[in-house]
Order: structure tokens, then sequence, then C-alpha cells
């Protein structure tokens, strides 16, 4: 509502501004940067960047938007390595989503992990929230929040793989703070991806607001 009182209409499709991609008619203003991170609160005291530097197995990997989806709120990126990167604008946040087209190869540890940096006001914390998630060993399973002077920020949803075939697997996350905020990782089991069980492509995806 307005200040008085009045409902208000949420536009969640995103308009071009240049080289950004921008819903700004909601309480919670959200974008897209022509380098690929979702802005959380855009213009805001509380602005949460997520997904400018992206490792994947510790490779540095750029995915940058190009064009509208067939949905008028989605964003597509080009294929990186087998890898694409999909943003769809919801009301006060964005999903993105990583579509490995093919299982990955060569050597790899336990886990397949893609590395995303954060960036947030000096003061903010990120952790995990125990009433959507627990630990599983040394990762946690389910949602962060980014918060700052006891108010959320930010909110990142539990990583949720799925197949072609409609087959689920839950990521884990890990976390570390760094020089302009925070660096997530998101771990998938390797003994899933290689699995004959998938059928590619797969996606993941969290859903950020």
């Amino acid at each position: 509502t307005d200040e008085f009182g009045h409902w208000k209409r949420i536009i969640a499709t995103p308009e071009q501004m240049g080289e950004m991609w921008i819903a700004a008619n909601q309480p919670n203003p959200v974008a897209l940067t022509e380098d690929g991170q979702a802005i959380i609160g855009y213009n805001t005291p509380d602005e949460v960047r997520i997904g400018k530097e992206v490792l994947v197995q510790g490779q540095p990997m750029s995915f940058n938007p190009i064009s509208s989806g067939a949905d008028a709120k989605e964003i597509v990126s080009a294929s990186h390595a087998e890898i694409r990167k999909n943003w769809h604008f919801g009301e006060n946040s964005i999903k993105y989503s990583y579509l490995l087209e093919s299982a990955p190869t060569g050597e790899h540890e336990a886990t397949w992990t893609l590395s995303e940096s954060i960036h947030t006001a000096s003061n903010a914390l990120l952790k995990g929230d125990d009433r959507f998630g627990k630990k599983a060993g040394d990762l946690w399973m389910g949602d962060l929040v980014v918060t700052r002077n006891g108010t959320t920020s930010a909110r990142i949803r539990g990583a949720i793989c799925f197949d072609s075939a409609g087959n689920i697997h839950l990521a884990k996350y890990s976390w570390e703070q760094s020089d302009q905020g925070w660096i997530i990782r998101t771990h998938i089991d390797m003994a899933w991806l290689g699995h004959p069980e998938p059928v590619y492509p797969v996606t993941n995806h969290p859903l950020v607001n």
C-alpha cells in the first residue's frame, strides 16, 4: 500500500534500461546488470548483489544476459562450457538457474561446486536460517539470509537440482566472508550428477528475494 493505505499495483516484468533490466514498480525493486549480477533492493541502503564473480570447479566463467526469453520476465545467457544461466523476474525476487547441458567430465572432488560473490553493505551478515534449513555435515541445506541491523535484506532459498525427467536432488551451501561481502558456494553431489539416473540438461536454481 502507499502512504494513504491504497493498494499499489506490483509489476514484476522488467524494463530494459541501457544494459540493465529493472523491475522497479514494487516494494523491493530488483534488477539485473549487464555482467549478470542479480540485485535485490535495487538502489536502496540494503542493496544486495549476487552472482558477479562466478567460479565453476574453481574456474572463472562469465554469464552475461543477452536477450529476453520466451517469457517477458525471463532473461537468458549464452552457453559457456556447456552451462547456461537464465534469470526470471518475480515479485520482489529474481530466480536464476544454471543449466548443465551434459554430465561433468574429468577428475572432480566429491561435489561439483559453483562459487558466486555476494556484495552487501559492510555491516550485513550472511547466515543459515534454522527455520528453513539444517546443517549437513560441514555444509548447509536450506535457506540463507542476508541481514542488516537485525532486518532481513535478502533471502536465498535452498538450492534444488532437477533433471529433464523430474528427478530431484537437494544441493548444499557453504560460505565465507570476503572484502566486498561474502562468497557463497553451491555443492552438488558428483555421485548424483554422474549416476545414470539424471536426464540432461540438469537445472540448479535458488530463488533470491
